[in-house]
Order: structure tokens, then sequence, then C-alpha cells
């Protein structure tokens, strides 16, 4: 008869295989920094990755001269944690913008004030989370769910890191939103749940996303 520890070890490591996060934003976890969710779409970004992307009819980055970025910031502002502290929390803000505003800056110049013919672009990182990490194929076995089951116990799994965004641009003239985003994307993992979150962890998502942003108005 199997052992109680070794029971209760492959039904908590079965829970988390239930309970997996997905890859996309749920709309559970929309923020309200964008007015409207309902005609998003799933597509899949230049990089390959899941995104959920609206874009107006007759949109065309060719009518615009320029683009002007907003300031880049949590929405909500998250609270520090034992994990990732008010100091992380301001420079992933202040490393999205930077990024944004280059990788925009090679599609069109940026302004810093918005006319008729300008792309107004406003961006949030609506939260930051720390999570068990996602099951791996070759770990689905019962052995290794109950090792792996004792591990998540212990707080000794790696904790797989999900930064969650929502952009839209809006034209200058009008007002008028021209294309929406939301997008679900993984960072670094951290060692386990006591582990810090630094931004060296989370700047290559950043750059991937910044990124593919541009590649939609080219």
């Amino acid at each position: 008869m199997m052992h109680k520890s070794a029971l209760l070890g492959l039904a908590l490591a079965s829970s988390v295989l239930v309970g997996c996060a997905g890859k996309t934003t749920a709309p559970e976890q929309y923020s309200g920094f964008l007015a409207d969710y309902s005609q998003l779409q799933p597509l899949e970004a230049a990089s390959g990755e899941p995104v959920l992307r609206w874009v107006a009819d007759g949109f065309d980055v060719n009518n615009y001269a320029s683009i002007m970025v907003e300031p880049v910031c949590f929405h909500p502002k998250p609270q520090p944690s034992e994990q990732v502290s008010a100091q992380v929390i301001d420079d992933i803000c202040r490393y999205s913008q930077q990024q944004l505003t280059a990788e925009l800056a090679k599609v069109r110049p940026i302004v810093q004030q918005a006319s008729s013919d300008t792309l107004v672009v406003r961006a949030a990182l609506t939260a930051v989370t720390t999570a068990n990490e996602e099951w791996q194929p070759y770990e689905v076995v019962p052995v290794t769910l109950v090792v792996a089951g004792a591990m998540i116990a212990a707080g000794k799994r790696d904790q797989q890191v999900s930064l969650y965004f929502e952009s839209e641009a809006v034209d200058g003239g009008t007002s008028q939103p021209m294309l929406r985003a939301v997008r679900k994307a993984f960072g670094e993992n951290l060692s386990n749940k006591d582990a810090q979150l630094t931004l060296n962890d989370v700047k290559p998502v950043i750059n991937r996303v910044t990124r593919d942003a541009r590649l939609v108005l080219q």
C-alpha cells in the first residue's frame, strides 16, 4: 500500500497539474486599463508567443507621421512583497518605458506632444506574479510527482515569473482606439519561493514584448 505521505505528495502534485497557468490572460485578470476587451482575438505575436489583439478596420500606420509614448507604469500599482520589492517595481516600469520608446522610434519619430497625425501609445504592466513552475512532460510520472510535490510543500520548486501587459494605440486627432492588445509573458524562473525577483529576471521578456509591439506597426 502506498504510504500516506506519498499519497499526499501525489495529490498535491496532481492538483498543481490541473491548475497550471494558461498562456494568455484570462478575462478575470483584465485590469480595466483598457476601456473595452470584448473584441480581442487570440493571435500569435512575431516572437511566436500568444497574444490577444484587436485592430480597427482601416488602421494604417502610414497615416501617422509620429508616435507619442505615454509613461509606462503598473495599473494598478502593486504592493511590494517578499519576492518583488518596491525598487524592482520601479525598475521594471522604467526599463519598459525605455525599451518601448526605443523600439517604436524605429517605426516613427517619437514626439512629446500629440498632433492630428500622431499615434499615441498607452501601455501598462498590470501584474507580475510568481507561481510554481509548470510541469514538463517528462515529469508527469508518479514517482516524480511525489518527489516534486514534496518540493512544492517545502517551497523548493522553481517559481515561474509571469508579466501581464495591456496596451493600446490611439489616433492623436480623434482619440479613437486603433489597436488594443493584452498579453501574458514569462520571465526567468526563480529558484524557489524565497528568491528575490530582479530586473534582470524580466529584461528578456520585456525585450520580446516591446520588439513585438514594434513589428505590429511595421
